[in-house]
């Protein structure tokens, strides 16, 4: 072991609060023996002459004379290398040292490569740039370190994890500034202060939990990969460029925030929204330049008169809300009245039922909420603003018979599904319905208040002097084209629940989408189903027509997809593309027409995979007739079957009887699938379709 007693006064100058100082060089490492005011003996690491890469242990102690120093401190530039010697590569700390002096390590590019660096647990100080440009690839800082000092581990490319301990208060300037691969952070809630550039360039940080930091400085975060943030509900400042192109697509600010400085959130292009909180005071300039895809800003109407220099062009999605406005948990905000919904946040992913007291919804108030189960409108609805529900989902249905005003694009390309409103509407903005399927336009309105307020509808319903081709665009935005599928009616006609019918009920003109559920039978009214009536109701799977019906017109169930048929025999002409079959593999379609005397037609009632794939189920001894009728003749499965009893019988109650399922074969069946069968449960025998 090599010792050198050195007595050179200029090493020890730094060294003045201790009554007795001794320079002494152990192994290469040049320490600093101290003797206090109070007879404590300790040591400071102030040098070293490293000539070659090696690993270096700090001992606890040093012995000089018989006298042990306990080695309390790394002191400042002590391993520093200059840009061509890097001799450091690992290095054993005793939990005797309290503090690490400034640049204590900086520039050991080679240090912690191979292996992590610990920090004693009595560490209290680590100084400026202490470990600026090592090679360290993980850090655990103890919280006895209050402090972080500015430019600690500045450049430290290879960081890849830091874990900093319950009790440190502060992250000082460029503490992390530019560590590029550094993708785990932990810090404590202790933590209160990350100061300027503190994570600058931070490129592979995504996420962060500042749940009890009330101050972020200038530029602390930006550059980063973050895309999730929690903040803490004591945050009241956050400096210029602070969030300045991070991955956010939305952010949860609380409602402690006073002060958001210049180009806070600037070139967010992933932000699409974002709700500025009651409290805020302050907003600095540009502070949301360059979010290219941000649409809604949810703000305190007090910025209104300013808001402008917050985009660095103009800016349309602003919902403003007052002072006393009212603010749910889930960031949901209605006027204080509840008389207007301003905004619900897209991530919102629960029922939104508004309430009765409801007349208007504000613009862009639920623009892209895709998340929402169900939204429930409110028929006290006078006044729909702008983009209010654009790409929404979850509304289905919208019974506005009050309504006066519907904004442009307010329902663009959302679910909607079924629409109703009385005549008196006053106006309807241009692709308010962009994407309804269909719709029933009230007799007495006008086009002239609804200029391309629709667009390619799958089929409509209107009186036959209403202007259609002003309120329906018949071009979409890719500028492909279709054909307008008008159906007309009158005052004497019958409109209740989607449907249409003559005055007598006799004859079936239109059916929304929406109304015709999954398995549908015709009413025994009805004698005639006009051409396209339920045209693209695409939900319909089991249809029903009822005996007595004998008419059916072009197209009338055209795109419907349907699974089970079943046809009368009171059936006297159908119409060109009047059905859609559906074939779900394994299961082919069914048809069951119930005629001894088959109806003569043209081949296009169905399409040609319907004769491929479906089944037409005839009664018995008919075959004869069917092979030789068209349509009938070209379906390749033909199957015989027994139509009596179908109807179902009853003579007894049935009780506690099992259940049995037979094919129409007579075949008893274990587990019947989805298709017809006989049902029998004691001396009950009906017919049921399995869906």
């Amino acid at each position: 072991m090599k010792k050198i007693i050195i007595t050179s006064l200029c090493v020890l100058a730094c060294f003045a609060s201790a009554i007795a100082q001794i320079g002494y060089r152990q192994d290469d490492i040049t320490y600093s023996l101290n003797t206090d005011e109070s007879g404590k003996n300790y040591a400071i690491v102030v040098f070293n002459t490293l000539t070659t890469r090696c690993d270096v242990t700090i001992p606890e102690t040093i012995t000089y004379e018989g006298t042990d120093y306990v080695v309390t401190e790394i002191g400042n530039d002590a391993f520093r290398e200059n840009d061509l010697d890097y001799h450091l590569q690992s290095i054993s700390l005793p939990n005797t040292i309290q503090r690490i002096g400034d640049n204590a390590f900086r520039n050991c590019r080679k240090l912690g490569l191979n292996g992590t660096v610990i920090l004693p647990s009595a560490l209290t100080h680590i100084g400026k740039a202490a470990f600026k440009l090592t090679g360290i690839t993980a850090i655990k800082i103890p919280g006895t370190v209050r402090e972080i000092s500015e430019e600690a581990f500045k450049e430290c490319y290879e960081l890849k994890s830091l874990e900093i301990g319950y009790g440190t208060t502060t992250i000082g300037a460029n503490a992390f500034n530019f560590c590029l691969h550094l993708s785990s952070a932990i810090i404590p809630s202790t933590v209160e202060t990350i100061g300027n550039f503190a994570f600058l360039n931070c490129q592979a940080l995504k996420s962060l939990n500042l749940e009890n930091v009330t101050h972020i400085g200038t530029q602390s975060l930006k550059l980063t990969a973050l895309s999730k943030v929690t903040f803490s509900d004591k945050l009241v400042f956050i400096g210029d460029q602070a969030l300045y192109g991070c991955k956010f697509e939305t952010i949860s600010l609380p409602n402690s925030l006073t002060t958001i400085c210049d180009r806070a959130l600037a070139n967010n292009e992933l932000l699409t929204e974002i709700y500025i909180p009651e409290n805020a005071t302050i907003m600095g300039k540009e502070v949301f330049s360059g979010c290219s895809k941000l649409t809604r800003v949810a703000a305190p109407v007090r910025f209104k008169p300013n808001y402008s220099h917050w985009f660095a062009s103009e800016f349309n999605g602003m919902c403003w809300y007052d002072d006393d406005a009212s603010i749910s948990e889930d960031g949901i905000i209605y006027s204080g009245d509840y008389s207007r919904l301003i905004f619900v946040p897209s991530a919102y992913a629960g029922n939104l039922d508004i309430p009765t007291s409801t007349t208007s919804i504000g613009a862009y108030a639920a623009y892209q909420c895709k998340g929402i189960s169900q939204i429930n409108l409110p028929t006290s609805l006078t006044e729909i603003e702008p983009y209010a529900f654009y790409y929404a989902k979850g509304i289905h249905t919208a019974d506005l018979p009050n309504i006066k005003h519907i904004g442009q694009y307010a329902f663009y390309r959302s679910s909607l599904q079924y629409l109703n409103m009385n005549e008196n509407i006053d106006s309807i903005g241009s692709h308010a319905f962009y994407g309804l399927r269909d719709f029933i336009f009230p007799l007495g309105v006008s086009a002239d208040i609804m200029e391309s307020a629709f667009c390619q509808p799958y089929k409509f319903a209107c009186s036959n002097t209403f202007d259609y081709k002003k309120a329906i665009e018949d071009t979409d935005s890719w500028g492909d084209t279709t054909p307008y599928l008008p159906i007309f009616y009158s005052e004497t006609d019958i409109v209740e629940n989607g449907m249409i019918f003559n005055s007598s009920k006799s004859v079936i003109k239109y059916a929304s989408y929406a109304t015709v559920p999954t398995e549908y039978s015709i009413p025994a009214s009805v004698t005639e189903i006009g051409d396209n009536a339920f045209y693209y109701c695409s939900k319909l799977s089991t249809l029903t027509i009822s005996e007595g019906v004998k008419s059916i017109g072009n197209k009338a169930f055209n795109s419907c997809m349907i699974k089970t048929l079943h046809i009368p025999a009171s059936i006297t002409s159908i119409g060109s593309d009047a059905f859609d079959l559906y074939a779900s593999y394994p299961n082919s379609p069914s048809i069951y027409y119930n005629s001894t005397v088959p109806m003569s037609g043209d081949k296009n009632i169905f399409k040609a995979s319907d004769y491929n794939e479906a089944i037409l189920y005839i009664p018995k001894g008919t075959s004869g007739k069917f092979l030789i009728t068209s349509p009938w003749m070209y379906f390749r499965n033909i199957q015989e079957i027994d139509f009596a009893g179908f109807d179902g019988v009853e003579s007894d109650e049935c009780g506690d009887a099992p259940v049995e399922y037979y094919n129409l074969q007579g075949i008893r069946v274990e587990n019947p699938e989805s298709g017809l069968y006989i049902r029998h449960q004691g001396n009950k025998s009906t017919k049921v379709y399995i869906p």
